[in-house]
């Protein structure tokens, strides 16, 4: 990943992998990140704030004092 970062031309495509191929159920709040991710897609952002926007529903944002 970091190759693909500091040297992008260097890397036509990556695949990273962290997970075994073994199927199971997915956690709700995986749910929820994925049904997020498909809705930025959809809207087809053009921005962080835009996609931010849009995942403050599934993900709220925690403030810390």
């Amino acid at each position: 990943m970091t190759q693909a970062l500091t040297e992008p031309n260097s890397i036509d495509k990556l695949v990273s992998v962290d997970m075994s191929p073994a199927k199971g159920k997915i956690s709700d709040e995986f749910a929820r990140y994925i049904e997020g991710s498909r809705e930025v897609e959809k809207a087809q952002v053009s921005s962080k704030k835009d996609a931010d926007v849009i995942l403050q529903k599934y993900e709220p944002v925690r403030v810390h004092h």
